[in-house]
């Protein structure tokens, strides 16, 4: 069965694309901007970049924990910085995050048509509504541009997923499939999962077609390693083995989150924690297992299916299982879940088309939970799902700021926005762009426990030279969060006593004279 993409599906499709834009781009515009605060990571990428195409080097010259992909990506968003302001290039950047959230809506919806038309809108229209996925397509997360590859890489196998035996997968298709799913590596080592799950169906697919397997599997492994090591190869040369120690072991050995798994499932299906207050905590678990029969059972029937089950199930289960856990990781899962989820929903409508009443009533059920889900996305503080976008009083900061030469901060979105991240590149400064990253990297000799921030003591001395020695700082987290201890506080505030407030950040500067 090939694509049915004829030409009303596809502009159906692009109008369903461009609602998935406005429902990520709208709320966002609606609370604080693509200038407001929205997470301390996404800032962490794009003050990467932009320092990157200032001349300060990746690893050598500032630390960032993952690898250099996302810098890759944010790259030419970072180099709009020398012709608008740092803070106008990172609005640019979300808004470019969230044209890849439609474009992954459209792929979504390109790849499940060669079911139909009803699994092509019910798997586009579950992946443009779905908090799990609209949330990491808002601003620069490391998960939209991997969605966007695998999506694009499972696009590349769609001819073969059916399990038609007389086309055989080349080596040229799979090694292009591999550069896709290598990059995913290069921008973050979970990729190394779904590069795994892709690996294994490959070989079961090509084991008995004619010429065998050995070629597009070999294809396949050396274009996704030769990908990984032309992007690594800059950073390495420049920074040597510290690349390989922050990018692979300090990952590996980040400590165990203290997330349990019901409150991973709930993250995963992008439900509120005042669930639980209603009572009703186990009901993630419960939607999550039957989902996951409803999956197994569809892939059983349905060979074409089997790949993205395959991909669902895996990252579902890594999701579970690894010791570090965010809300946002659950964006990792959703093409798989989406193409997943609503190939159930298909197979669920046409099982019951001999029965008209009982398929309108499937798809009236359907179309009302996309309702709700869209409900929860544009509304999120509504249903308990926290404010999009919080407004930060950036240019009174940096009034406030203006005599700092060297100023510093506990957000790099602070930075970015309030100026004071060129002011640091231009001016020579010491640079944390991720302080509270730092501690992956400091004191190996501690381990569980022991290795909270406020105890690890090398931590604390970088967070002293950083903060201390600065002419002015700010904080828009509590202290305590970053893990600053009382005697790293005692020194920051014995340096800069004068305390301000605006909005919610908190200003240190020095003493007049």
């Amino acid at each position: 069965m090939r694509l049915a993409l004829d030409r009303a599906l596809i502009w159906q499709l692009a109008g369903l694309a461009v609602l998935a834009f406005l429902f990520r781009l709208v709320p966002v515009l609606l609370a604080g901007g693509l200038k407001g605060m929205i997470d301390y990571d996404d800032g962490v990428y794009m003050g990467s970049a932009l320092s990157l195409v200032r001349g300060r080097i990746v690893y050598r010259d500032f630390f960032m924990l993952h690898p250099p992909g996302i810098v890759y990506v944010l790259a030419p968003f970072a180099a709009l910085s020398w012709v608008v302001s740092d803070g106008t290039a990172f609005a640019a950047a979300r808004a470019g995050f969230m044209v890849l959230g439609a474009i992954n809506t459209f792929l979504v919806g390109a790849l499940a048509a060669r079911f139909g038309r009803t699994a092509a809108f019910a798997s586009a229209g579950l992946y443009a509504v779905w908090i799990v996925a609209v949330k990491v397509e808002r601003s620069t997360w490391l998960i939209a541009p991997q969605n966007t590859l695998l999506l694009l890489a499972l696009l590349l196998l769609v001819p073969w997923s059916a399990g038609t035996p007389d086309r055989p997968i080349t080596w040229r298709r799979a090694a292009a499939v591999g550069v896709l799913i290598g990059f995913c590596g290069v921008i973050q080592i979970w990729g190394i999962v779904t590069a795994g799950a892709i690996f294994a169906w490959l070989l079961l697919r090509t084991r008995r077609q004619p010429g065998g397997w050995f070629r597009p599997i070999a294809a396949y492994s050396l274009a996704g390693l030769a990908t990984v090591a032309i992007a690594f190869l800059p950073f390495f040369i420049a920074a040597g083995d510290k690349f390989i120690r922050i990018v692979i072991f300090d990952q590996i050995g980040r400590g165990e989150g203290g997330v349990g798994i019901v409150a991973r499932v709930r993250a995963m299906e992008g439900l509120p924690h005042a669930i639980v207050r209603l009572g009703l905590g186990a009901l993630p678990v419960v939607i999550f297992v039957v989902v996951v029969l409803a999956v197994v059972v569809v892939a059983r029937r349905r060979p074409g299916v089997r790949l993205w089950a395959a991909l669902y199930l895996v990252q579902a289960g890594f999701l579970l299982v690894t010791p570090s856990f965010f809300g946002h990781y659950a964006g990792w899962l959703a093409p798989a879940a989406a193409l997943s989820i609503g190939m159930v929903a298909t197979s669920a409508i046409e099982w019951s088309a001999h029965r008209p009443r009982l398929a309108r009533a499937i798809r009236g059920v359907y179309a009302a939970g996309l309702a709700g889900l869209l409900f929860a996305t544009l509304f999120p503080f509504v249903v308990g799902l926290g404010s999009l976008s919080k407004h930060l009083p950036a240019a009174e900061i940096a009034s406030t700021i203006q005599g700092a030469r060297c100023p510093t901060g506990d957000s790099p979105s602070v930075l970015i926005f309030t100026g004071a991240l060129r002011r640091i590149l231009e001016d020579g400064c010491p640079l944390l762009v991720s302080p509270t990253g730092v501690s992956y990297d400091t004191d190996p000799g501690l381990s569980g426990k022991a290795r909270t921030r406020p105890n690890q003591p090398e931590y604390q001395a970088v967070l002293q030279a950083y903060f201390g020695t600065s002419d002015a700082a700010m904080f828009i987290r509590n202290p305590k969060n970053v893990g600053l201890s009382d005697a790293t506080w005692a020194v920051i505030r014995a340096h800069l006593p004068v305390e301000l407030h605006i909005g919610r950040v908190m200003i240190l500067l020095p003493a007049g004279p």
